[in-house]
C-alpha cells in the first residue's frame, strides 16, 4: 500500500512540475537536468538568468516536500485541477555543498518521513499553489500556473516574497514576476528566476531560486 501510494504521489508531482506526455521534443525528465549539471554546472546555468534580467544577487535552494501535495479533480489531471504543496527554503548553494549528485540531478534536501535533511540550515517555507494547465492553448512545456510564497525566517521575524507565473518542464531559468512581498521587497517589481537542479525522494523538484539583492535583501 505504501508503495502504491507513492506511486501515485510521485505521477501527481510529475504533472504539476516535471515532464509527462507533453514535454518538450528530446527532453528526458530530470536525466537531461542531471547530464547538464555535469557538464556545465549549476552556476553556469544559472548566468542565463543575467542575461533574461534577474541580476545573481541572492539564491535560495527549495526542496518540494511530496506530502504536502494535494489536489483538486480526479484520479487523472486535468485543465483547472488546483493544487497546493510546500517545501523547506535553505541558503543558496546548500543542496552542491551538502548533497549528493545523482542521475536524477541534486537529489538531497528532504527525507522520507518529510522532515528536512539538515533541519540547523533551514532558512524559510515556500509554500507553491496554482492550477493544472494540461490540454489549455498555452505551449506544452508550461504545465500550470502559480502562485509561490517564500516566507523567510531573520532574527527580525519572518518575511515574505510572492511571485507569479508558469511552470515548466525544461532545462532552463524560468523567469518570474515578483509581484508583492513584506519589508523591503514590499514595492519592488524585480523578476526571480527559477532553475531545476534535481529531483528529490518524492520525485519532486529541487529548485535554485534567484532574486535580485534589491527584493530578497531583508534588515537582519
Amino acid at each position: 500500500m505504501k508503495c502504491i501510494k507513492k506511486t501515485l504521489l510521485v505521477s501527481m508531482l510529475m504533472a504539476c512540475f516535471g515532464a509527462s506526455a507533453q514535454t518538450s521534443e528530446g527532453f528526458e525528465p530530470w536525466g537531461d537536468v542531471a547530464k547538464m549539471i555535469k557538464e556545465t554546472g549549476v552556476e553556469a546555468i544559472v548566468q542565463k538568468s543575467k542575461k533574461a534580467g534577474a541580476f545573481e544577487e541572492e539564491t535560495w535552494d527549495v526542496c518540494l516536500n511530496g506530502l504536502t501535495y494535494r489536489r483538486t479533480g480526479g484520479e487523472r489531471s486535468a485543465l483547472g485541477d488546483s493544487f497546493v504543496v510546500q517545501g523547506y527554503v535553505y541558503p543558496g548553494g546548500t543542496l552542491e555543498e551538502m548533497g549528493e549528485l545523482t542521475e536524477n540531478g541534486y537529489s538531497s534536501g528532504i527525507l522520507e518521513d518529510g522532515s528536512p535533511e539538515w533541519p540547523e540550515l533551514v532558512v524559510g517555507i515556500w509554500t507553491c499553489r496554482g492550477w493544472l494547465l494540461r490540454g489549455g492553448i498555452q505551449p506544452s512545456y508550461f504545465n500550470a500556473t502559480t502562485v509561490q510564497h517564500f516566507e523567510i525566517y531573520t532574527e527580525t521575524g519572518l518575511n515574505q516574497i510572492v511571485t507569479n507565473g508558469y511552470e515548466n518542464n525544461v532545462p532552463e531559468p524560468n523567469i518570474r514576476p515578483v509581484t508583492g512581498g513584506s519589508g523591503r521587497s514590499l514595492l519592488n517589481r524585480s523578476p526571480q528566476t527559477q532553475l531545476f537542479i534535481g529531483a528529490n525522494v518524492f520525485n519532486g523538484p529541487n529548485f535554485k531560486m534567484t532574486f535580485p539583492a534589491r527584493v530578497a535583501h531583508f534588515k537582519k
